[in-house]
């Protein structure tokens, strides 16, 4: 979902998960990720650059503003691992 809609779909559900979730509820999203503007490797700045020929504002997010989101939201950044096909599963908290 985060790299296949507008950003303003990231920062709702961020907004959402912070306002649903119970103390010390998780979410996980999976997705390619960018790292301090840098995305890796060749296939997901291919695939970033055909979301946004699809749509300007579709993209590979990047983590520290994703992190960003999540405090604004009481949504802690917990964990990050490496899956198939350059993705990554992200665990996030709601804190209390």
């Amino acid at each position: 979902m985060l790299q296949v809609s507008p950003f303003k779909c990231t920062l709702g559900l961020f907004k959402a998960a912070g306002n649903i979730l119970k103390p010390n509820a998780l979410m996980i999203t999976y997705h390619p990720l960018a790292f301090n503007g840098v995305i890796e490797p060749q296939s997901n700045r291919d695939f970033d650059l055909e979301l946004k020929s699809k749509n300007p504002e579709w993209g590979i997010r990047d983590l520290s503003d994703l992190k960003k989101i999540g405090e604004v939201n009481g949504i802690e950044f917990q964990q990050l691992y490496d899956l198939p096909a350059n993705n990554k599963c992200v665990i996030w908290k709601k804190i209390q």
